[in-house]
């Protein structure tokens, strides 16, 4: 990997510059994007989820476009869950990922998706029910609290099923 350099005078940028260091230009976020990333899909690839996730703590902070900041807190949230390994302080943090990714944009149909598989895996669906019930008391209208309410119900549903065995006879 090359390594990224100021854009106007050339000088190569430093993990963590929020201005380059001869000229004092300042480094645009998804120029400082492009050099934070990789260090923290680095540990991912690794298997230290938990190295990667701290990783994109700097990177959160920058302004950028809501789309790369919903991309990179769903990111987050899956490398805690993968490094979670039952720790529920690890496992509260993806949540809070989660519901960040809601925050930045409400009808992010994935985003509410993946909060709610999470909620059900950890045996929280009734956190996620009454969180929507209570929009659609605000709002009846709500189309995504209907929409996610529905696959609440279909997820229920699919869990209570009894499952049928055939037996050779």
């Amino acid at each position: 990997m090359s390594a990224l350099q100021c854009e106007k005078c050339g000088q190569v940028l430093a993990l963590a510059d929020a201005q380059c260091s001869v000229c004092a230009t300042p480094v645009p976020a998804l120029q400082r994007l492009a050099i934070l990333l990789p260090r923290a899909e680095a540990f991912a690839d690794q298997e230290r989820y938990v190295d990667a996730a701290r990783g994109l703590e700097l990177p959160l902070s920058l302004d950028l476009p809501v789309n790369e900041k919903k991309a990179l807190w769903r990111k987050r949230a899956a490398w805690l869950r993968k490094g979670a390994n039952g720790q529920s302080a690890l496992l509260d943090q993806a949540e809070t990922a989660l519901t960040e990714v809601l925050r930045l944009d409400d009808n992010d149909d994935l985003g509410h998706q993946v909060w709610i598989d999470f909620l059900v895996e950890r045996g929280m669906a009734a956190k996620a029910k009454a969180w929507y019930q209570q929009r659609l008391e605000l709002n009846p209208a709500d189309a995504v609290a209907k929409r996610q309410m529905t696959v609440l119900r279909l997820a229920a549903d699919f869990k209570t099923q009894p499952v049928i065995v055939k037996r050779d006879e």
